[in-house]
């Protein structure tokens, strides 16, 4: 191999194994993704659990079932590569905060009933914190804070809160409710010192807003799934910058949405009124909205309720961490090449 060649195969190398480092320090990850499903009413058993999904083949894998999670599993969240955070509804007084382990399946309790209410997702702070919506059962509702070893901070009193997620590229938490805009459902920002909130897109017409996902772009996708009548259903898309709602994809009630490291947006429903018995798993085109259903092999859902994997924004600090690791194997791998040639 002459010099030039061996030169341009080091630049080429380079390039490469910087790529290659960048995806990983920002938490792209390159090899397949699984994803968590939550079902309310889970077959054959019907009972709650929660279901793993290699993006790559579609193999399902029961996690978890029934215990604390009893036949009220509504919000799920992503909490580390080792563990999830779920949350049983109740009516009764009986709501449940779970952290669930991965590989084993145990389920730990964090908390329950009282402040809880009639609790209904879980969003997980970089800190640990946990943050639980609580419909209020026709009440106010509101958030609950909480610490990552279940540990009541504080209340959010109001909205009638459904979904919650945290905001990776601002440190945001959002939340919606049934009542959070002047009364009406709505999409809302957190206040995080003083628990108040601030209601955004008032001009947008929500229904029943649940489960938030934070978009690659930066953007919010919310689940709305209607009335539950055929076809009024909306996956809608936030724009956190201009303060402006759109629809993207619509369907029979939607209730679950989130988008993977790659991008790869999906969307479940509580029975969509046209498979008797059945919900199902989507994949959303970003472009079009289309729903494609995504196979999983042996396994049918029956009440899908919430969908969770890794952020797919890089905490803030993860990114200061990655550009100064990928900067100085930039150096150290362009000197060797240099070397080499």
């Amino acid at each position: 191999m002459n010099r030039y060649k061996r030169s341009h195969a080091a630049s080429f190398t380079t390039r490469h194994s910087i790529l290659v480092l960048a995806l990983i320090v920002c938490g792209h990850d390159l090899v397949a993704q699984t994803i968590y499903v939550a079902d309310h009413n889970l077959p054959p058993a019907g009972t709650s659990g929660v279901v793993s999904v290699a993006t790559a083949t579609g193999t399902p894998s029961t996690v978890t079932a029934n215990d604390y999670l009893g036949s009220d599993l509504f919000g799920l969240a992503y909490e580390s590569s080792t563990t999830l955070i779920a949350v049983k509804s109740g009516l009764s007084n009986d709501a449940n905060l779970v952290r669930i382990d991965i590989a084993t399946g145990t389920q730990t309790l964090l908390a329950t009933g009282g402040s809880l209410g009639k609790a209904i997702f879980p969003a997980i702070a970089p800190d640990g914190t946990i943050y639980v919506t609580n419909d209020g059962a026709g009440g106010p509702g509101g958030v609950t804070r909480y610490t990552s070893s279940g540990g009541v901070i504080s209340f959010a009193t109001g909205g009638q809160a459904m979904g919650i997620v945290y905001d990776p590229f601002n440190g945001s938490v959002y939340f919606t409710g049934l009542t959070v805009n002047a009364g009406n459902p709505g999409l809302a920002r957190l206040n995080l010192t003083d628990g108040t909130w601030t209601a955004l897109a008032t001009a947008a017409t929500f229904i029943q807003p649940f489960q938030i996902a934070v978009d690659i772009n930066g953007d919010l996708l919310i689940a709305d799934p209607g009335t539950s009548a055929t076809g009024d259903a909306r996956i809608f898309r936030y724009n956190v910058a201009t303060d402006t709602v759109s629809v993207l994809a619509t369907g029979n009630n939607l209730r679950a949405t989130y988008v993977d490291t790659s991008g790869v947006i999906y969307a479940g429903d509580y029975g969509d009124n046209s498979t008797a018995g059945l919900a199902h798993l989507y994949t959303v085109d970003r472009s079009t909205g289309a729903l494609t259903s995504f196979v999983v092999a042996g396994q049918d859902f029956a009440n899908l309720t919430a969908i969770t994997g890794v952020t797919p924004i890089p905490e803030p600090a993860q990114v200061g961490i990655g550009v100064g690791i990928v900067a100085l194997a930039a150096v150290v791998l362009s000197r060797r090449f240099s070397r080499q040639s």
